[in-house]
């Protein structure tokens, strides 16, 4: 067996699918990572013209061209690149164009969350639950529960969101559930997961974070 490579400093771009020229707003995912990995420096970039972000199938197709070329004009010098977006806008055609590992926030934390528990509870915006994170999860998926009055991540992030994601997590875990998965990156950006455990009691999985975990796999099989 070959020995394990160890992920001495590797640089990431992420790429965020809301629009913004606040920096702290840019680099929240960022700093989520570099936090949680020592080993990572990031790189955020944002696509242009979507400051709602992505909240529905039309802003995802909308989302999905930009969310390509950013990657392009990111990948060079790169050792990897994360969409850090719950539903994996451009994924498949991302890594189609680049030649970097790509990985995305959606899929990354449904796996995380389907080897944690058997009784998923994703929360979320309102609309429907994240396709990729559906499709992972399987039968580990027990419900999605949309937080009220929240339709975008700029909804979240303003501030009015925290009690509520808390209120639907708790009727998540009257519903049985065994693991909470964030179907949001906003809800990584607000650090919720830290709060969600303590309230909780269970597992509580930040798309983010579970992100970065892939990325290690990733990059430590490409240099492999």
């Amino acid at each position: 067996m070959p020995p394990v490579t160890c992920v001495s400093e590797a640089h990431v771009g992420l790429i965020r699918v809301l629009t913004t020229d606040d920096e702290e707003t840019l680099g929240a995912h960022g700093r989520v990572l570099e936090a949680a990995f020592p080993w990572m420096r990031t790189i955020s970039r944002c696509i242009p013209d979507q400051p709602q972000g992505i909240f529905d199938d039309n802003t995802e197709q909308l989302a999905v061209p930009k969310i390509i070329r950013l990657a392009e004009e990111m990948a060079d010098g790169l050792d990897a690149l994360a969409i850090t977006c719950a539903a994996d806008p451009g994924l498949v055609e991302v890594r189609k164009v680049v030649s970097i590992p790509v990985v995305g926030a959606g899929s990354s934390g449904a796996a995380v969350a389907a080897a944690q528990g058997n009784r998923v509870a994703v929360l979320g915006l309102e609309g429907a639950v994240p396709r990729p994170i559906k499709s992972i999860l399987g039968r580990r998926f027990l419900n999605f529960y949309s937080v009220p009055g929240m339709r975008t991540a700029c909804d979240l992030l303003s501030g009015q969101g925290k009690q509520a994601v808390v209120d639907v997590a708790r009727q998540a875990l009257k519903d049985g559930a065994d693991v909470i998965l964030f179907g949001c990156c906003a809800m990584s950006s607000m650090g919720l997961a830290p709060l969600l455990r303590l309230e909780c009691g269970v597992p509580v999985v930040d798309p983010v974070v579970a992100a970065g975990a892939m990325l290690w796999e990733a990059i430590r099989s490409w240099r492999a």
